[in-house]
């Protein structure tokens, strides 16, 4: 249980953290609505799950 809630402490300190894509989407939800700033947000996590994707199949390629 206690490596569980390291790594997911670890892995919540590595989003918390204030990036482009956070300022862009506080300035976005400031600006125009939640809504907006709500879809960006998801189209960000989307992006990066295709570079996780990716990155772990160039991974396997090269390991293979």
């Amino acid at each position: 249980m206690v490596a569980f809630s390291n790594g997911f402490f670890l892995s919540l300190s590595l989003c918390v953290d204030i990036g482009i894509a956070n300022i862009a989407m506080m300035t976005l939800a400031m600006q125009r609505g939640y809504a907006q700033g709500f879809c960006l947000g998801l189209g960000t996590c989307v992006g990066d799950l295709l570079y996780a994707i990716g990155a772990l199949l160039g991974m396997s390629v090269l390991l293979q």
